[in-house]
């Protein structure tokens, strides 16, 4: 049987006296596209820090982040710095930021800064980072191609400014792609195209898709398994044909929500009667 690409095993992480993760345990099959779900403030984007190497230096770290590439390797990211730590991110996990308008240069050209990214993960140079740049803008559905590499953040749409990122995520021909809340600027109908986008490069690339987000009914329409992640702490594992047999009384809310037609952000008020 092959093991996962990604093993969690109670991983903590804190910042002084503040428990922003509390053992939380999961795995991510290689070639699945799996969903982390939960409330703002419930340790997504922290745990998806976690397995980038992305941590700051001041944060308190136990437990287990396994990565495991095609080639065998096995690598303890928790335990990587340095050149070693870049390297690992360089060659094996992308990450897709939320906002895109906040994580791309303002005053850079779009495609200069997938070349960018070409040339620091790959060593490419000249005339063949700035072919790459544009292959990997054409691959992620930007039609206008040449018009988008010589534009500026501000002059593209909130679709074409995340395809930029998820190109950028794409330079370094990474084998996990973590996707932090890549829809959260967009409307309903573009989400669902990067939703879309996301797995349909999983089967071109064969890559294995760990995405992150508070909507709980856009993850099921894509994933494998979801983990409902609460406080610090995964609460429930679904799959997608179990969605509407939730038993937690937090899914249920997360799904109740998005069913009526208001995709959650927070859920503070919900309580588990079996807690």
């Amino acid at each position: 049987m092959t093991r996962p690409i990604l093993e969690i095993r109670d991983l903590k992480v804190s910042f002084g006296s503040v428990e922003a993760v509390r053992g939380v345990s999961f795995a991510v099959e290689r070639g699945s596209f799996t969903s982390l779900v939960g409330e703002s403030g419930s340790g997504k984007s922290v745990t998806a820090l976690g397995i980038s190497g992305l941590l700051p230096v001041s944060a308190r770290k136990e437990g287990s982040v396994l990565f495991r590439g095609r080639d065998g390797s096995e690598v303890e990211t928790l335990a990587l710095s340095g050149e070693t730590l870049r390297i690992f991110r360089g060659s094996k996990v992308g990450t897709i930021f939320q906002d895109p308008g906040s994580s791309l240069n303002p005053v850079m050209r779009a495609g200069e800064q997938v070349r960018e990214a070409c040339v620091a993960h790959r060593s490419l140079t000249g005339a063949e980072s700035s072919r790459r740049a544009r292959e990997l803008l054409g691959s992620v559905g930007i039609g206008e191609t040449e018009r988008v590499y010589r534009s500026y953040p501000h002059e593209l749409s909130g679709g074409q400014r995340q395809r930029v990122m998820i190109a950028m995520a794409l330079a370094s021909d990474p084998e996990l792609l973590v996707a932090d809340e890549p829809t959260t600027a967009l409307d309903s109908s573009t989400e669902a195209l990067i939703v879309k986008l996301l797995d349909d490069l999983r089967r071109e690339r064969s890559l294995s898709v760990l995405f992150i987000t508070h909507d709980l009914g856009l993850a099921l329409g894509r994933s494998g398994q979801v983990f409902i992640l609460r406080a610090g702490r995964v609460e429930e594992r679904l799959v997608r044909a179990e969605a509407f047999a939730a038993r937690g009384a937090y899914a249920r809310a997360l799904l109740a929500a998005r069913l009526a037609g208001r995709p959650p952000k927070t859920f503070l008020g919900v309580s588990d009667a079996s807690s």
